[in-house]
């Protein structure tokens, strides 16, 4: 008997800042959390979630060749070469304050969804230490983003001040320096074109070809204070969805975009519902109508956005009984669902890997939540 409600898993108190989707069975879905603690040692927690008994547990921690280092950033993704492994990079801090950046190979994670497995003990998979990657990041400052890059065989690599692309080698391929005036927040490569970087810095969004000198596109003032997170559409090249601490999500044509350089003002969809500045916002992987938003004020936020998705959705019961073919106007685009299941700022957040319409949040004090989308919004979408 499958459960649409929302189940909940304590990671020992400790702060989960980073939370990725693994690929895995339909039935259950794998995530990675890593921890940040100043003060006990830190390692990348395995949660799977039992659909069918609707419970979340955590078979399994791997340690970092570093145990007392602080896990800032992770990230997983299908290994190319065999759809059974998982490939993870994450950057973490070290008690001397140095940034290291490991990556580690989580195999054969398809073998733990079945129902022998699953009835073992919490043993289900060895504790594979990760490998360093690099032991000295480019620069002294502090890293914020760690991640593949469009090509598989990149990392992109981000401080407050710097953003460097590294080979599979551990050769820098690009540096740029970017703006003194503000510090750099967030980078992200576009997943559709290799040529394509975005960064926030400060509460500007400036798009950067790592082929020319100079950005290619820089809008100001994104948001009215520092912007603190963004997703690429999964469908839409040039659409692109930022996050900041004004609470706003503001959704951005980049076709029209060079347009605020030439002192045209922009007006993209705004949307907000939280109360305090956001830390995560998210596409659904499969449905870019759905969007999933985290924030400090300790709650999860599920948005419809058709008028800006790859399929907006039409207006239903028009003259005749018959569809109208009218694209609904903005009631399409506004809060579907609030999750409250936090009591502390929420900075973990991710889809499923095994099913669009699951997803999971962490918090500062180590609550993992695993929410579904409801029926009736699937349903919208899919009928």
């Amino acid at each position: 008997m499958f459960s649409t409600s929302s189940t909940s898993l304590s990671l020992q108190s400790v702060a989960t800042l980073s939370l990725t989707a693994l690929p895995s069975h339909p039935n259950h879905h794998f995530f990675l959390s890593g921890s940040c603690s100043p003060t006990s040692p830190n390692s990348l927690s395995l949660i799977l979630f039992n659909e069918e008994t609707n419970s979340l547990s955590s078979p399994q921690d791997f340690t970092l060749p570093n145990t007392a280092d602080q896990i800032m950033k992770t990230h997983g993704t299908a290994r190319t070469t065999d759809a059974d492994d998982a490939i993870v990079t994450t950057i973490a801090r070290t008690t001397a304050g140095e940034y290291t950046g490991y990556v580690a190979a989580l195999p054969n994670l398809e073998s733990l969804a079945s129902d022998d497995d699953l009835d073992s003990d919490n043993s289900l998979l060895p504790a594979i230490p990760a490998t360093i990657l690099f032991a000295t990041p480019p620069s002294n400052l502090p890293i914020h983003t760690f991640l593949p890059g469009h090509d598989p065989a990149t990392l992109l690599l981000a401080t407050t001040t710097e953003l460097t692309l590294l080979s599979s080698t551990n050769q820098v391929t690009y540096t740029t320096t970017l703006s003194p005036s503000f510090a750099h927040t967030c980078a992200s490569p576009s997943p559709h074109t290799p040529h394509t970087i975005a960064t926030l810095v400060g509460p500007s969004l400036t798009l950067i070809d790592p082929r020319t000198p100079t950005p290619t596109t820089t809008i100001p003032n994104a948001h009215k204070y520092k912007a603190t997170c963004m997703d690429w559409n999964p469908n839409r090249p040039q659409a692109l969805c930022s996050g900041g601490q004004d609470g706003v999500m503001k959704f951005w044509d980049l076709r029209k975009a060079n347009k605020a350089v030439n002192g045209t003002e922009v007006n993209p969809l705004s949307l907000s519902g939280h109360s305090h500045w956001l830390t995560n916002v998210a596409y659904n992987p499969s449905h870019d109508q759905l969007m999933l938003s985290t924030s400090t004020d300790s709650t999860v936020c599920l948005w419809g956005v058709s008028s800006v998705s790859s399929a907006p959705l039409l207006v239903l019961g028009g003259e005749g009984g018959e569809e109208s073919g009218v694209r609904a106007n903005r009631n399409q685009d506004s809060l579907i669902e609030r999750h409250c299941g936090h009591k502390e700022p929420v900075y973990g957040l991710a889809w499923s890997a095994s099913d669009a319409w699951c997803f999971a949040s962490g918090d500062v004090k180590g609550e993992v939540v695993v929410d579904h989308v409801s029926s009736e919004e699937k349903y919208r979408i899919l009928l």
